[in-house]
């Protein structure tokens, strides 16, 4: 499968086509069938995320509405800001299209534990953070990067769904495009209907309009960076141009 936009909408028209409907976390259970869950981790852009966003709820499956997913937000990365005007208002755009906004919690981030649940604390307070930002209740966790022993650890969250649960590890079919590789044949699992319970993990990063290696789409997320940050420097810093030269900051090979 190629990761463009189009090719993305192919293949959820696809699901549909063979009988899947696409549920929420909160929706699912054991008994569950027929059904897949859409998630999005946003690990570096939440610009890509809404493109995604908006591209699924404008979906035609056959069935009066668009596509629901599920978004989860880093708090603690140095690659976007959710508490920035400019990412609230996206995170915002994306409930309005009927979205569900989760936590991406990086244990990494806090000293290393005796056990995982020497963890929830802080997925609380990580938790209630984000709802800040949002206006509105996390109810459901992803773990970014997770350990092993986090993996397996079927954490219980006050709450919360953990997306890392039993349920959503070994009752449903999780297939991942991380690193812009499917680990295993998508088409080929959809179309031998062998699974009747789907969670795709989706990262937006990864897509465009056109075909690209993952070399281009590195370069080209530094490009728009530099960018984003030399506008930021021309709102807050009083005739930028007169001291930087853009061309010459933003240059990039």
């Amino acid at each position: 499968m190629e990761f463009t936009y189009q090719a993305y909408c192919g293949l959820v028209k696809r699901m549909a086509e063979k009988g899947l409907s696409f549920i929420r976390y909160a929706d699912a259970t054991s008994a569950s069938d027929n059904v897949c869950i859409l998630r999005h981790d946003v690990d570096f852009d939440l610009a890509k995320a809404l493109e995604i966003g908006r591209l699924e709820a404008q979906m035609d499956i056959g069935k009066g509405s668009g596509v629901r997913s599920t978004f989860f937000i880093l708090l603690n990365t140095d690659f976007y800001n959710p508490f920035s005007t400019r990412n609230k208002a996206m995170m915002k755009e994306l409930l309005l299209l009927g979205h569900d906004i989760g936590l991406h919690f990086d244990e990494n981030q806090y000293a290393a534990k005796e056990a995982p649940e020497d963890m929830l604390p802080f997925i609380q307070q990580e938790m209630q953070t984000l709802s800040m930002a949002i206006g509105e209740p996390v109810t459901v966790v992803s773990m970014h990067r997770p350990s092993r022993i986090m993996l397996h650890a079927d954490l219980q969250i006050t709450n919360a769904i953990n997306s890392y649960s039993r349920l959503f590890l070994h009752q449903f079919k999780y297939l991942s495009d991380s690193r812009k590789q499917w680990r295993e044949d998508i088409d080929l699992i959809i179309n031998s209907k062998t699974h009747n319970c789907l969670h795709l993990l989706i990262h937006p990063f990864w897509y465009h309009d056109h075909r690209t290696d993952i070399r281009k789409d590195l370069s080209l997320f530094i490009q728009a960076s530099m960018s984003e940050r030399y506008e930021e420097l021309r709102r807050n810093f009083t005739n930028v141009e007169s001291v930087a030269d853009f061309k010459t900051l933003t240059s990039f090979h």
